[in-house]
């Protein structure tokens, strides 16, 4: 599926296979091969609710990398269909972004 040498080395739930994944799927759609292209995108979307569960569990629940995980998770939903799951989503990571601005103004 994604290139193996990049599975091997970084293992197959990092967020750079999903990116290849991605890209992958897009090609297929590309080629209007949308049957292959859902099985990507389904694999793409369970490798970013993975790393969203990683992060959390990692970092403080307001850490701006869990709102970057919201968001990509949020637009993957989007594209599946899915509007109320990924603006519940978008909601949690601004709700994060400006609590994180708020504690660390630019100057």
């Amino acid at each position: 599926m994604a290139d193996q040498r990049e599975e091997e080395v970084l293992g197959p739930e990092h967020r750079d296979v999903a990116k290849t994944i991605h890209s992958l799927a897009e090609c297929y759609v590309a080629q209007g091969k949308h049957a292959e292209a859902e099985p990507l995108y389904e694999r793409e979307r369970v490798i970013l609710k993975s790393e969203l569960a990683t992060r959390k569990k990692a970092l403080e629940p307001d850490h701006p990398l869990v709102a970057q995980s919201l968001e990509d998770f949020a637009d993957r939903l989007r594209n599946a269909g899915l509007p109320e799951k990924a603006d519940e989503m978008e909601a949690r990571a601004k709700a994060i972004r400006a609590k994180h601005r708020a504690r660390n103004p630019v100057s």
